[in-house]
Parts: C-alpha cells; sequence; structure tokens
C-alpha cells in the first residue's frame, strides 16, 4: 500500500506535466526544458509522498499494531491465555480511564490507549492473527447501524443508556 500511495503521487506528478507540456511547452520550450521539467516533477511527486504519506507522517496501521501489541501481550503474559481474560484487564483499565476523565487531572490519551490495547488483544485471541483489523471495524460499522434503529433509554441506576429490548 505504501508504494502504491508513492507511485500514485509519482504519475499525478508526470500526468500534471505531460498536459502542461502537451498545451504549453511545445509553443515555448525544447526538448531539454521538457525533459528537466519531467525531472523536476518527479522530484515535486516524491516531496508530496513524503510530506503526507511516509510511514512517520501516517502512523501505523491497525493490522501493524495488533501484531506489534501480540507480540508484546505473548511475550509478557504468554501465548495460552484465553481470549475473555484481557477483558477482565479492559474492566480496571476503563476503571481507570473513567476515574482520569471525572478527576481530569490527567490528559486520558493513554488511558484511552491501554484500553484499546486490551481490547486489540482479545480480539486477536479470540479471531487469531490471522484476521484484518478492517473485520472489527466492518463489524462496529454494521452495529453502528443497528444501534441508531434502536430505541434508547437512560438507567439512573447505573447512569447509562441501554436501548429498549423487544419482548
Amino acid at each position: 500500500m505504501k508504494i502504491y500511495k508513492k507511485y500514485l503521487f509519482l504519475l499525478l506528478s508526470l500526468f500534471f506535466f505531460v498536459c502542461a507540456s502537451l498545451c504549453v511547452f511545445p509553443l515555448f520550450f525544447g526538448l531539454w526544458q521538457f525533459i528537466i521539467g519531467i525531472v523536476v516533477f518527479t522530484i515535486i511527486g516524491i516531496f508530496l509522498y513524503e510530506k503526507f504519506c511516509s510511514v512517520e507522517k501516517m502512523g501505523i496501521n491497525l493490522n501493524e499494531l495488533k501484531y506489534k501489541a501480540a507480540k508484546f501481550s505473548d511475550q509478557m503474559f504468554g501465548t495460552d491465555r484465553p481470549a475473555h481474560l484481557p477483558l477482565k484487564k479492559l474492566s480496571e483499565e476503563s476503571a481507570e480511564l473513567a476515574e482520569c476523565l471525572i478527576e481530569g487531572k490527567i490528559d486520558p490519551l493513554d488511558e484511552y490507549a491501554d484500553c484499546f490495547l486490551v481490547l486489540i488483544d482479545s480480539f486477536r485471541k479470540y479471531y487469531g492473527t490471522d484476521v484484518d483489523m478492517q473485520t472489527l471495524i466492518d463489524a462496529c460499522s454494521k452495529k453502528l447501524d443497528v444501534n441508531t434503529k434502536r430505541e434508547w433509554k437512560y438507567n439512573p441506576e447505573t447512569d447509562t443508556f441501554n436501548h429498549v429490548k423487544n419482548k
């Protein structure tokens, strides 16, 4: 995917140059200027790729994060843990996140990250490393569609909202 984006910028730059050269350059410039133009627009394409599409700018994707987290988790906690055990840790982490949000003392980003990493670990333990994270993203999208069609009611005992169950 990274190579594809790099070549996409190069192709767009070259396309722009060729279009400009067909309209304007033959009138004013010769072959050397045409070659220099190709080089310049190729450099512009590389610059645009480095600025907007390099790994440093885009960050790590979800599948890379899953594999990196799996390596840490398996080395630190073992490979024979069932998928429900990380969810017990998620309960602790989400309580820490809630406390952080209520108290407002520190930036909660690290606590969100802890929760997300534990959830990814459970997902990976259940489905295996071969299941792409896009599967989870697609499931979230479908579930959101279902949830938007549901009726929701506030529960003052738990201070949460629950969907009204069909009887």
